[in-house]
């Protein structure tokens, strides 16, 4: 179980400065369920309160609000995922995934909000604990651009993506019992 909040204040429309009035927030609720050591499944809801349409005091073309993420309209944020874990060998292991994210527009047409598929996985070639590669690709199912505008900015058609992570929490190491308690005879204790 868990809860977050996003806040995005964006620059200013010639971008000498930050425009607070513009800012967009996010707040959600996220849990996963992890069914069997290899499937961990999870979900997520919120809400964003979006102002970026106050960056501009003018009128700008559809182009300029996708490239710029501006949207005229508060969002329900929701998402459902899948997570496995494969174990190779000792320390290798990988771990495709795949999820469904979406901001339910709420003043707009429902093919207005953006609804993405992600398929991806996750490698570990030196342990969950280590070293992290991710690769994948995010697929619109709604929500890309329309050329005489709306009330989102949209999201691209397709995109792929690679991330590479590193655990720093080294692994507990079992601790060294010295003293009376690690004898076993009378001679190592005396």
């Amino acid at each position: 179980l868990g809860a977050g909040m996003n806040l995005l204040i964006p620059t200013s429309a010639k971008g000498t400065g930050i425009k607070p009035e513009a800012f967009a927030l996010d707040a959600y609720a996220a849990a996963t369920y992890v069914a069997t050591p290899w499937l961990a499944l999870s979900v997520n809801a919120g809400y964003r309160l979006d102002n970026t349409n106050k960056i501009f005091k003018r009128e700008i073309l559809p182009v300029q609000k996708f490239t710029a993420g501006i949207s005229d309209t508060n969002a329900m944020l929701a998402g459902l995922g899948a997570e496995t874990f494969f174990q190779l060998g000792k320390e290798m292991a990988i771990g495709p995934f795949a999820e469904v994210t979406t901001r339910i527009a709420l003043d707009a047409d429902f093919s207005e909000s953006p609804m993405r598929a992600t398929i991806g996985t996750k490698l570990y070639p030196f342990g969950r604990d280590a070293v992290g590669v991710a690769v994948g690709g995010d697929y619109a199912v709604s929500g890309t651009p329309k050329a005489k505008g709306g009330k989102t900015a949209g999201i691209p058609p397709w995109q792929v993506f690679a991330y590479l992570s590193a655990h720093l929490n080294p692994k507990e190491a079992p601790p060294v019992v010295s003293g009376p308690a690690a004898c076993t005879s009378d001679a190592q204790c005396a």
